[in-house]
């Protein structure tokens, strides 16, 4: 419910509101025994029932109440009335930043005096160890002696405790001004996001516009990530090249290329304007930029020749992508054919609810697994996985894809709200009509491991990320990243799950197949060698191994897997030998590596 004017909040008689969000409303209120006006932000009362929103709220005060800064707005209070909590704050008699803009540019001198004191709050702020995660022009209130503040600590983070005041898997920021990393949803950031979102406002201050922006965020996300920064001086000839240099530095789609600090940006930015002797900005430069930006957008989807890769995400864990040669034999070897197209066809065909005497013959139809006819020219480029929009529900997926019915990442998007709605069959029917529309199989078939993987959809895990092994078949790098992140993942899901793929492989082939080529397609063989050595069966795990040795040895993954069966043999120096030749390897995805020393280090112990 809505708080009146004259109504009385603990101490605080409210005045009149000031403004609304989604998550909470602001007040002008008046403390009549210490005669202060301040600022009151309460939590709707929808927002109640959400424990999240409540935590974020506390964090929000509990941050802000630790940091003393004339250009941070001061939290002084945090209270609840009838059970909804408030935040009392300073009050600024004033308008934001994007209000200010709104009505008309900044003079070049303003900008300057707004750089500096912005640049001084955040650099105060990453020292102490908080993050703000959001800034953007309607996050930065200027009063009206024209003193800038830094307001809405409600994404922040305290990067030392790693505690947030938002659940950690969400995208945080606005996309208009969201960093490349806080877009691929990195967990490790540091103050070099928040450096590029200050620099995202004063591309826009001094340009006219944000460089980036489209009819939907996720293209916005998208182009942040990867499209190159238009130039400032494509868009504005008057911007003298020495800002120009400024922008591009604070822009940097790789964080260790920016200012160290946001005091280093302001400082940059304060140079390069005297140093240019440039005065004054033209007052029409929004409009003059918004007719380049245009202009150059259109320029460059006309440059385009290849297919639209999509958003990748960094990934989890270790594991790095390294893009290095592989020897061809071991590509022409680790390309599974028929064997994987066939197991995967079974396993997921049975998760859909498919009969065993129609299934490969109706998913055959659709041109589901027509991988073989993937192009070997197109290596997995700017990063592994796509970046899927998450925390969808079915319903907002499925508007998504209505008006982006050709989105093979939106198709992703649904399979996971569809898993997460306990809908099995939405889901497999998303990515196999995804799948259809995707350009790069590989990057598409990864992603849909992951996504499985993270809602504990074993079997589709393990199916997919054997159908990238086959997609990546004819192409070194591709297969590298593969080996990298589904190898990783098949290793371990043998022992951490209670799954049989040796059953897995009988369902799908006969037996002649089995005895024929089952055991010699490596992921497949190899992980029955594991889990036969898990399960304590070494002779039956010698046999298989046998089948695969003279194809396979000079592999990292052979090796590592052999080092366990000799160990478990009690042949401790010949396991050692085999690990430290991974060591040696500079072709062993960094996952291997790493499990080898581990091991090594385990037989000092």
């Amino acid at each position: 419910m809505a708080w009146r004017e004259g109504e009385k909040i603990g101490p605080y008689i409210i005045l009149s509101q000031l403004g609304a969000g989604g998550m909470a409303t602001v007040y002008k209120a008046h403390h009549p025994e210490l005669d202060r006006y301040v600022a009151i932000k309460v939590m709707h009362q929808a927002m109640m029932d959400d424990s999240s929103f409540q935590t974020r709220f506390q964090r929000e005060a509990q941050i802000v109440a630790g940091l003393d800064h004339p250009h941070i707005v001061p939290v002084y209070d945090y209270q609840q009335f009838e059970g909804q909590p408030y935040l009392v704050m300073k009050l600024i008699e004033g308008e934001t930043l994007k209000g200010q803009m709104s009505r008309g540019a900044l003079t070049l001198e303003q900008i300057v005096d707004l750089m500096t004191a912005v640049g001084s709050a955040l650099t105060y702020a990453h020292q102490k160890g908080v993050l703000h995660r959001d800034i953007k022009p309607s996050n930065i209130v200027i009063d009206k002696n024209n003193t800038p503040y830094v307001a809405d600590f409600g994404l922040a983070r305290i990067t030392s405790q790693g505690e947030s005041t938002i659940s950690t898997d969400m995208v945080l920021g606005t996309p208009h001004y969201i960093s490349p990393e806080q877009a691929r949803g990195a967990k490790n950031l540091d103050a070099r996001a928040d450096i590029y979102s200050l620099g995202i406002v004063l591309y826009e201050l001094v340009v006219g516009r944000v460089p980036f922006t489209a009819d939907t965020p996720y293209t916005i996300i998208h182009d942040h990530i990867y499209t190159p920064l238009p130039l400032p001086r494509a868009v504005n000839m008057e911007i003298p090249s020495s800002v120009e240099e400024v922008l591009i530095k604070a822009l940097a789609k790789d964080p260790q290329e920016r200012y160290a600090s946001a005091d280093d940006l302001a400082r940059a930015f304060r140079e390069a304007v005297y140093t240019s002797k440039l005065t004054v900005l033209n007052p029409d430069r929004a409009n003059i930029a918004s007719i380049s930006l245009a202009r150059l957008r259109d320029e460059m989807q006309a440059s385009v020749v290849t297919p639209y890769q999509g958003i990748p995400a960094a990934r989890h864990g270790s594991t790095a992508t390294k893009v290095s040669p592989i020897n061809p034999k071991a590509a022409r070897y680790w390309k599974l054919g028929g064997l994987i197209s066939f197991l995967a066809l079974c396993s997921l065909s049975s998760m859909i609810g498919l009969s065993a005497a129609d299934n490969i013959g109706q998913l055959a139809e659709t041109g589901f697994f027509e991988l073989e006819q993937v192009q070997e020219a197109s290596a997995l480029s700017n990063g592994a996985l796509y970046v899927v929009p998450s925390n969808m529900t079915v319903e907002e997926a499925e508007a998504f894809l209505t008006e982006n019915p050709n989105d093979p990442i939106l198709h992703l998007a649904l399979a996971q709200a569809a898993w997460q709605a306990n809908d099995s069959e939405l889901a497999e029917n998303a990515l196999r009509d995804g799948l259809a529309l995707s350009e790069d199989k590989t990057k598409y078939l990864l992603t849909a491991a992951n996504i499985a993987q993270a809602e504990n959809r074993t079997n589709a895990a393990i199916t997919f990320s054997l159908l990238a092994y086959n997609a990546a078949a004819n192409n070194a790098d591709d297969l590298f990243t593969v080996r990298s992140i589904a190898g990783e993942y098949l290793y371990d899901v043998v022992e951490t799950q209670n799954i049989d793929v040796q059953e897995i492989i009988q369902a799908a082939l006969t037996e002649d197949e089995i005895a024929n080529t089952g055991q010699a397609a490596p992921i497949v063989g190899l992980l029955v060698v594991r889990q036969e050595i898990l399960q304590n069966r070494l002779r039956l795990a010698e046999r298989t191994f046998n089948q695969v040795s003279d194809q396979y040895d000079n592999l990292a993954e052979y090796q590592l897997i052999q080092g366990e069966l000799l160990y478990r043999q009690g042949q401790t120096e010949q396991a050692r030998a085999q690990w430290e030749v991974i060591l040696a390897s500079e072709d062993a995805p960094e996952w291997i590596t790493i499990r080898a020393q581990e091991f090594i280090d385990s037989l000092e112990e």
